[in-house]
């Protein structure tokens, strides 16, 4: 068995290692290589895939500035519609919003970081992408929480309201 040789020079063997490969003369289709110790996992990956997996390692800032747009948009969408049900939903929404973000990201750090100590790199992406989409059905659920308990209606407007049945009664 081959070994890895580390950034920093040193040997890697005997430690997790991850590899994402790019076609070569070697090994013709994109390629994940896992070494555990004296063992080593090769998985073919198939080229839709793979040149994903290029875009994304080669400008991963591009990349994901993309996705924030997309997740920008379509929660603004689902806030303007709940907005034309009418303000409370708008209101709630917002606050669904901003706790499935909040979860979201706070996922992504967290499961990214569990995910390097297992596999460095592959991990750290795929635990980045599980961990936001677990936190973000998270945050969502707890927001649905807070708006079902008897609380006052107000807790959930953005700014204090006049008038009747808001935070200000006049």
């Amino acid at each position: 068995m081959g070994r890895l040789q580390g950034r920093n020079g040193g040997n890697e063997e005997g430690r997790t290692v991850s590899k994402f490969d790019r076609p070569s003369g070697n090994q013709p289709e994109y390629h994940l290589r896992i070494d555990i110790g004296e063992r080593q996992f090769h998985r073919d990956i198939p080229e839709k895939f793979g040149s994903l997996g290029d875009a994304f390692f080669d400008h991963p800032g591009a990349f994901l500035r993309i996705l924030t747009v997309i997740g920008v948009g379509l929660s603004a969408y689902d806030v303007l519609s709940a907005y034309q049900q009418g303000e409370v939903q708008g209101n709630q929404e917002v606050v669904r919003q901003v706790f499935s973000w909040g979860g979201a990201i706070a996922g992504a750090e967290l499961v990214a970081a569990i995910g390097t100590a297992i596999f460095p790199g592959v991990g750290t992406v795929i635990g980045a992408f599980v961990g936001g989409g677990l936190g973000g059905s998270g945050g969502d659920w707890l927001a649905n929480q807070l708006l079902k308990t008897p609380l006052p209606g107000f807790v959930y407007y953005l700014t204090p309201g006049y008038g009747k049945g808001r935070a200000n009664p006049i």
